[in-house]
């Protein structure tokens, strides 16, 4: 599984969590697991993917994209990587 097929199978695998409760614990409890079933293909060995509940809390939980390294410009495979975007929910 590429990086790009990864990010892709994240982004179904939360699509779901919104919707579907006992698929929300799946993927609390057991990342890979919730994974494995949003994608057709199985996480490559020595991956770990953990989601994190941000409902209701004060305090909101963001990761940062991978560092791109310091050379002050992005190839077009990088900018496409990091511009993905972000989902900021519950926030008043």
């Amino acid at each position: 599984m590429t990086e790009q097929e990864i990010q892709a199978a994240v982004r179904e695998t939360i699509k779901r969590a919104v919707v579907d409760p006992s698929f929300r614990e799946l993927a609390l409890r057991d990342g890979n697991a919730a994974i494995n079933k949003a994608s057709k293909k199985p996480l490559p060995s020595g991956v770990s993917i953990q989601f994190v509940d941000n409902t209701g809390k004060s305090t909101k939980t963001v990761v940062l994209p991978d560092f791109v390294g310091t050379s002050g410009t992005l190839s077009e495979h990088e900018l496409e990587t990091v511009a993905g975007g972000c989902l900021i929910t519950g926030v008043q």
